[in-house]
């Protein structure tokens, strides 16, 4: 399974994290400010109008782009380029924040492809999978190439997160000070605010070919709730049948053991990745790349810690350029990723990690081809 060819769509123009701290700043306290400070955010790009002010609470919500919008905007922009919609066999959408619960985004999709994808295209929704859904995506689209039941699959990635978070209006602390003294009503505030100036809007969509020149993934690994609590980790309790949530912003929740186990994940998955190479009669042909979901700084910093690499190894660098640029993107993050490194000839190799909500990892090898072998 090959990534052939790629495009990407992000809603108008970043927005600085200095210039959300700015707006909302006399609500926040120091510590919460110095706790942004370690994220590792410089930006984002927003799919709320005036998100600034949104997030002061002086403007109404008022969205400029759903999760469908930017899907469609970035499988158009590489149908277009590649000339290719006659032949995806295949379209499988990823996302953990639907425009709506149902229909899902795939279908939404290919009803705003009409006339481009042929109506008996294989469709599947992979929704609320987390910051490992793309992964877990490429691999559906490795079985169903390597079955032969299709050659050529559209994927599309494609989030809006700010259009979950509420206006800052009371004080906020730091988790730090909130789990020491706080009450729940405090570590909701915290969750919600972090949220706010974490994560950031986008959309890739690839096609992914039996044959042709690009990136060849396989050897996908998994681990999943390896211990039972871990399904915990991260969540969202409000919008499913147990507590459907019809008016108010469902709370996006992180435990303070989210770094230690994602760490934990990351390290058992590259350990087993030469395991599942060698069961599909492949050589380790050394890491090269090391593409890092980009949940946080200090993530991102512990994992090449442990990996004994430094932040600054070119091996490593885009993953924590890609948390700076655009913030948290979740299931997109990888996808970003992958799509700069599918114009990069210089790449030849790598491996990709992903973690989180579920809690899951998926991870996977790739390597360059310039033609089918």
């Amino acid at each position: 399974m090959i990534v052939t060819a790629s495009a990407t769509a992000f809603p108008g123009e970043p927005v600085t994290t200095e210039e959300l701290l700015s707006a909302t700043g006399h609500r926040l306290t120091d510590s919460f400010r110095k706790s942004v400070a370690h994220m590792g955010v410089g930006r984002r790009f927003v799919s709320v109008r005036r998100y600034r002010d949104y997030l002061r609470n002086a403007v109404p919500r008022d969205l400029t782009h759903t999760t469908t919008d930017l899907g469609r905007e970035a499988a158009l922009s590489l149908l277009e380029t590649t000339g290719t919609a006659e032949n995806v066999d295949a379209v499988i959408a990823v996302t953990n924040t639907p425009a709506r619960p149902m229909p899902g985004l795939a279908f939404d999709l290919m009803a705003d492809l009409h006339g481009l994808v042929r109506r008996d295209a294989h469709v599947f929704n992979i929704t609320y999978s987390g910051c490992s859904g793309f992964m877990k995506s490429m691999e559906l689209a490795t079985s169903l190439i390597e079955s032969g039941r299709c050659r050529t699959v559209l994927l599309v990635v494609s989030e809006v997160h700010t259009a979950y978070w509420p206006p800052i209006t009371q004080q906020v602390d730091s988790y730090r000070n909130v789990h020491r003294s706080g009450s729940a009503d405090d570590l909701a505030r915290t969750h919600q605010a972090t949220a706010a100036l974490l994560f950031g809007d986008g959309a890739v969509a690839f096609l992914v070919s039996a044959d042709g020149a690009g990136l060849e993934f396989g050897n996908f690994v998994h681990l999943t709730n390896d211990r039972k609590n871990d399904a915990e980790l991260l969540r969202m309790n409000e919008g499913g049948s147990a507590s459907p949530a019809t008016f108010a912003m469902p709370l996006y929740e992180m435990d303070k053991k989210v770094a230690v186990r994602g760490l934990d994940y990351v390290r058992r998955s590259i350990a087993a990745l030469p395991d599942a190479m060698a069961d599909r009669g492949q050589s380790d042909t050394g890491a090269g790349e090391i593409l890092i979901h980009t949940g946080s700084w200090k993530i991102v910093s512990r994992i090449c810690r442990d990996l004994e690499i430094d932040e600054a190894d070119e091996r490593v660098v885009r993953s924590f350029e890609v948390l700076r640029d655009y913030g948290n993107l979740s299931s997109v993050a990888i996808a970003v990723l992958v799509h700069d490194l599918l114009q990069l000839e210089r790449v030849k190799a790598g491996l990709v990690v992903s973690f989180g909500v579920g809690f899951s990892s998926t991870s996977g090898a790739f390597t360059r081809r310039s033609s089918t072998h």
